[in-house]
């Protein structure tokens, strides 16, 4: 349970999921991940540096609609690849 909770556990998983959407490019697609996962780990602390200055409650409302938008994305996602999943399944049948 610690190993997915942990950063390096999320985004293993993050990348696993994003490689079946290209399977047939999983390094560029392992590369466009770590990518803009370095790039918000570089400017959101910045960014939430810059909206606490102005008012902290900025910078907790930008945290809320971040994962608030996160958690469509990944519901979205999730309800595509049950789609996909479902049918592949049916095809094979």
């Amino acid at each position: 349970m610690f190993g997915l909770t942990a950063a390096s556990g999320i985004m293993q998983t993050g990348l696993n999921a994003f490689m079946e959407f290209f399977p047939d490019k999983k390094g560029l697609a392992t590369g466009i991940f770590y990518f803009f996962g370095a790039t918000a780990s570089f400017t959101v602390p910045i960014i939430t540096g810059v909206l606490s200055d102005i008012d902290i409650r900025l910078a907790f409302g930008g945290d809320l609609a971040v994962g608030v938008l996160a958690c469509l994305l990944v519901t979205v996602i999730a309800v595509s690849r049950g789609k996909k999943k479902n049918q592949q399944l049916n095809i094979s049948k």
